[in-house]
C-alpha cells in the first residue's frame, strides 16, 4: 500500500530554500572538495576566492 501526501506549495519552497542554506553554510564554513578547473587535481575549497595549491591559479567559487 502507498500513501500519496499532498504538500503545501509554500512548504516546499521553504524546505529547498533551507537545503539551499544549509549547503552555503557548509560551503562558507567547512569547504568542499573540488576538481580544479585548472589542473583538475582535488582540493578543498570554500565559497569565495580559492587558490589552488597545485597549480597556483584563483578559482572563484561563486553561490
Amino acid at each position: 500500500m502507498s500513501i500519496k501526501i499532498k504538500m503545501n506549495n509554500n512548504f516546499e519552497k521553504e524546505l529547498k530554500k533551507k537545503a539551499m542554506k544549509i549547503a552555503e553554510d557548509k560551503l562558507r564554513n567547512s569547504g568542499v572538495n573540488l576538481e580544479c578547473p585548472h589542473c583538475k587535481e582535488t582540493i578543498t575549497m570554500k565559497l569565495g576566492i580559492n587558490n589552488c595549491p597545485n597549480c597556483k591559479k584563483t578559482i572563484d567559487l561563486k553561490n
